[in-house]
């Protein structure tokens, strides 16, 4: 996350905090991360919707299945 941060601040970039501060931990993991970025904590999620499609942990597609059958209907 270090290497991240400073790569932003190398290129006169900013992240958008509300949209980059998220991140998904592929497959079964017991394990609990503690990450921040730029001293900000990052949100650990079970899911997250990246480009319209919405990908589970396990990449069952589970969630992006739910959320197409409630806009068909």
């Amino acid at each position: 996350m270090e290497r991240l941060s400073s790569w932003f601040v190398s290129n006169y970039l900013q992240p958008n905090k509300d949209k980059t501060l998220e991140v998904m931990v592929l497959g079964n993991s017991s394990y609990r991360y503690d990450l921040e970025f730029a001293g900000t904590p990052v949100d650990i999620k079970d899911h997250l919707k990246i480009l319209g499609i919405c990908l589970d942990n396990k990449v069952y597609f589970k969630e992006h299945k739910c959320h197409v059958e409630e806009s068909i209907w």
